[in-house]
């Protein structure tokens, strides 16, 4: 009768060190994917173009931006001026999740305070594609000059 306890218990262990030996190799698996894995939330055609390339202070900036968007997930959008220093504008986050390619017209107030000189706008859309990992697309626009 203790022959068969024994030869249950190791059994027992067997199972629970396979199962906890497959489990470890599945989650090396899924995160070597997820960090390895090439998405591409979004394609955008660079450089983003100015519409009126000459602005006063407190004016918008009006750019065209041709893009295809391929994940229906959220987007974090940081963007500033940049003229050799760097001006932030507040990021957002946007749940507009509609998929397919697009041309849109964005309008962005260009700050008071912000000095005159020739500038560009820096753009960076951050991806949360899994639980580990972010993508950024970065995209530049052509020069304009603020009054």
């Amino acid at each position: 009768m203790e022959c068969i306890r024994k030869r249950d218990a190791y059994r027992l262990v067997n199972c629970i060190s396979f199962g906890t030996i497959l489990s470890a190799f599945t989650l090396v698996l899924l995160f070597s994917y997820w960090l390895i894995y090439p998405y591409k939330p979004l394609e955008v055609k660079e450089p983003i173009e100015i519409i009126n390339h000459t602005i006063q202070s407190g004016d918008n900036v009006l750019y065209e931006i041709e893009y295809c968007k391929n994940m229906d997930i959220p987007v974090t959008i940081r963007r500033r001026f940049v003229d050799g220093l760097v001006y932030h504008i507040p990021e957002f986050t946007t749940q507009m999740n509609d998929m397919g390619c697009r041309e849109q017209i964005i309008a962005i107030e260009v700050p008071k305070k912000l000095p005159p000189g020739e500038y560009k706008l820096y753009t960076e859309f951050v991806y949360h594609v899994n639980p580990i990992r972010d993508v950024v697309v970065k995209v530049d626009s052509e020069n304009f000059i603020v009054l």
